[in-house]
């Protein structure tokens, strides 16, 4: 678990860590500012990286902040991949 506001989980791998957030994962839009809570909550923690995990749409604005600050994000078809396409996404 992680302590603090803009993250839901602290994975680390070595030197590595990475943060991600499931908090909106069920919004059925993400803006800008979920993301921005994210990347400050690793700004605190020394992150590397960060996941955000969501099922709806993400905008356009959103989807390029998450390309400068080393945001991946987790959609329906890339959690379908992360289960080697065993699971079902509906």
């Amino acid at each position: 678990m992680f302590k603090g506001n803009g993250a839901d989980l602290a994975l680390t791998h070595g030197s590595k860590k990475l943060l991600l957030s499931s908090k909106r994962f069920k919004a059925a839009n993400t803006g800008i500012e979920p993301l921005k809570l994210l990347v400050a909550a690793g700004q605190n923690t020394e992150a590397t990286g960060f996941l955000y995990v969501t099922l709806g749409e993400v905008s356009d604005a959103a989807v390029k902040y998450a390309q400068e600050h080393n945001i991946e994000l987790v959609q329906p078809g890339r959690l379908a991949v992360l289960f080697d396409g065993k699971a079902k996404v509906s």
